[in-house]
């Protein structure tokens, strides 16, 4: 049941109505993150669909959730950037599940962004390798600290870059953590006390 209250069969069309509401400035901001999210629908790895997104009074940010949660990465750096001045936010995760009848379709769910930077910002993990795929087609994998002291960092062929901590199975677990907070808690019933009758 809450799954399909989540559910989106547009989610540009349901964020660009959030930009409408809140973002006053750099709206254009939006014409990139629907983009990448388009982008995305593309790719078979569904790691690579799955997105943080806010709207701010100021423009919009598009990041993609994993790397949130990789200490140094573009994604960390924009999404914790804000954590000290978090009012008139509003932020989502968004999972693109493909495309439906000419629209970008899938779960749209809203983040308490002030706390959750805060757990960002507390559990994000440090990244120990680096894999890359170059212009041949092959992948290669390399020590992190290595790759961006390298000229191999600065490299405008490379195709791709997924960023890998030391333990993939604990990053994993901070995202299904994270999946969980978004879940509203049951609320608890409660009965009106009665006096007994005599």
């Amino acid at each position: 049941m809450e799954q399909e209250t989540n559910y989106q069969e547009n989610i540009l069309a349901f964020l660009a109505q959030i930009v409408q509401k809140n973002t006053r400035a750099y709206t254009e901001d939006f014409d990139l993150d629907a983009k990448k999210l388009w982008d995305s629908a593309q790719d078979p790895n569904m790691e690579n669909r799955a997105f943080y997104w806010m709207s701010r009074p100021h423009g919009t940010w598009c990041v993609r959730e994993r790397e949130v949660f990789l200490d140094d990465t573009n994604a960390n750096c924009i999404w914790t950037y804000y954590a000290d001045q978090p009012e008139g936010i509003l932020a989502y995760r968004v999972v693109v599940e493909g495309v439906r009848d000419g629209k970008l379709a899938g779960r749209v769910y809203p983040i308490d962004y002030k706390s959750q930077v805060q757990r960002v910002l507390r559990s994000a993990l440090p990244i120990e390798t680096l894999q890359y795929v170059s212009e041949d087609g092959c992948t290669h994998e390399v020590d992190y600290n290595s790759f961006m002291q390298s000229r191999i960092a600065y490299d405008q062929t490379i195709r791709a870059v997924r960023y890998l901590p030391k333990s993939e199975a604990e990053l994993q677990n901070l995202l299904m953590l994270e999946h969980r907070m978004e879940r509203p808690s049951p609320k608890t019933r409660r009965t009106k006390a009665t006096a007994p009758q005599r």
